[in-house]
């Protein structure tokens, strides 16, 4: 980003006195004052655990070029230039679609319930190709993450992918303004963030909200195997549909799952009359619908076969997210980037598939935010466990009864033990007595699960 105090002052909102300062040129911003640099803007973001504006001192003396802040700071008047806004976290969501409208390129926005990350880094990939790509810094996909992505770009990229989050009504609204979007992916619908959102037909809706804000001319890009989807088509005449499906055939776009193992998982993509083959090195046919929504949206940008071919090979996926461990015979699975009930469903299921009749053991984290369905949300998924035929289920988190219940009634063929912490799960670990199969460990990110793979890897290497 680079942009003149004058025009952060007008597109903010914002009073001071900065009168001696119109003509400064801010270069960056930040919300940590550890990572200021010479020629950003510190934006004084308060919190339940931390208040930016007690860090200011540090910032200013790290370089910071101006300051954004709810309230006044007297002590820093005439020193550097102080910005006051109603609320920082609003500003800098202006701030970021201020410095979107100046953008010359192409913005992709992606939302959905399960693999909106793992597309955003597929389609980026493919589409560096073409030129230079920005993209979300991680899962950085709130109000918070979109804004400080979008305002790290230079503005001299090709293109922008920016994933879009949300856990409550009216959130993609605030999201959609600073996007305002060329193309639109949505992957898919599932019960997440319940307790935010109501029930499935609120996610939905919440997700669709994202279309309103297509610029004239745009494309959105529907994954029509949730039923859901087909309710989002929004009534406007000046943009293009184009769906995409692993299940039905006769879609324009559509995908097959070749073969699908540990190491790897081929694809075969029919992308409007263009067959392309794609390899990956991630396991899972659940991927496939993450391969397909990327590369339906590169093709539509006018890619050739060969860039879509090689664009998710060279992707790198966030840590914790479908990683493998070969140790000692076991093959850990490192899926504790995030779950839901959809996400719980294609992965166990694939498990599964790629070992059927090896030992197959589940570490599985509590799903959270699904509000007043948590605890069917949670017997479902000790029901879906029951199916797959695992060695053991070992569960960390709330739920646990619920969890057990629907284990037992879908008859579980191993055991079920509930572990509060490493000890336990490592004590639940060598009371199993294996030596070979397969390790699955999924939850929700705040289960923090990955200290459960930690754990283990240590154990066996």
């Amino acid at each position: 980003m680079r942009m003149s105090l004058s025009d952060i002052a007008r597109n903010t909102q914002a009073v001071g006195d900065y009168a001696l300062f119109t003509d400064l040129t801010v270069t960056g911003v930040k919300t940590d004052s550890r990572l200021v640099v010479p020629g950003d803007l510190f934006v004084c973001l308060p919190g339940q655990r931390f208040d930016g504006h007690q860090f200011v001192w540090d910032a200013v003396h790290r370089g910071a070029s101006a300051l954004l802040v709810e309230r006044p700071l007297f002590d820093f008047s005439g020193e550097v230039p102080i910005l006051l806004v109603k609320n920082t976290l609003r500003a800098l969501g202006q701030l970021a679609a201020s410095w979107r409208s100046l953008f010359q390129g192409r913005v992709l926005g992606v939302t959905g319930s399960a693999g909106k990350t793992t597309v955003k880094e597929f389609l980026s990939s493919m589409l560096r190709a073409r030129g230079e790509v920005g993209k979300n810094y991680k899962n950085w996909n709130n109000e918070l993450g979109l804004s400080l992505s979008i305002l790290s770009f230079s503005g001299q990229e090709k293109y922008w992918v920016l994933e879009a989050g949300i856990s409550e009504n009216g959130e993609m609204d605030v999201l959609g303004r600073i996007l305002k979007p060329d193309l639109v992916v949505i992957v898919n619908v599932g019960p997440v963030h319940l307790q935010g959102l109501g029930d499935l037909k609120g996610v939905a809706r919440e997700k669709g909200r994202l279309l309103s804000y297509l610029s004239p001319g745009g494309t959105a890009v529907l994954g029509t195997d949730s039923p859901e989807i087909q309710s989002l088509v929004p009534m406007r005449d000046d943009i293009r549909l184009v769906r995409f499906s692993t299940r039905d055939p006769e879609a324009d776009y559509f995908g097959g799952c070749l073969e699908t193992s540990l190491c790897k998982s081929v694809f075969s993509l029919r992308l409007n009359k263009v067959e392309v083959g794609v390899d990956i090195r991630y396991p899972g046919r659940f991927m496939l619908e993450n391969v397909l929504a990327a590369a339906t949206a590169a093709h539509i940008l006018g890619l050739e076969a060969e860039a879509i071919q090689a664009g998710p090979p060279a992707a790198d996926l966030p840590e914790h997210r479908c990683q493998v461990h070969s140790l000692r015979g076991f093959s850990i699975i490192d899926d504790c980037y995030n779950a839901n009930p959809l996400a719980m469903h294609c992965v166990i299921s694939d498990c599964r598939e790629m070992n059927p009749a090896g030992p197959l053991v589940l570490v599985l984290g509590e799903m959270k935010e699904l509000g007043d369905q948590a605890p069917e949300a949670h017997r479902n998924l000790g029901e879906l466990a029951a199916a797959s035929r695992c060695a053991q289920l070992i569960y960390f988190g709330d739920f646990s009864h619920e969890v057990e219940t629907g284990f037992a009634q879908g008859r579980g063929e191993g055991g079920f033990v509930r572990v509060s912490d490493k000890r336990e799960f490592l004590s639940a670990w060598r009371g199993l007595g294996l030596n070979e199969g397969i390790v699955l460990f999924k939850g929700s990110r705040g289960c923090g699960l990955e200290k459960f793979v930690t754990a283990l890897v240590q154990e066996l290497s």
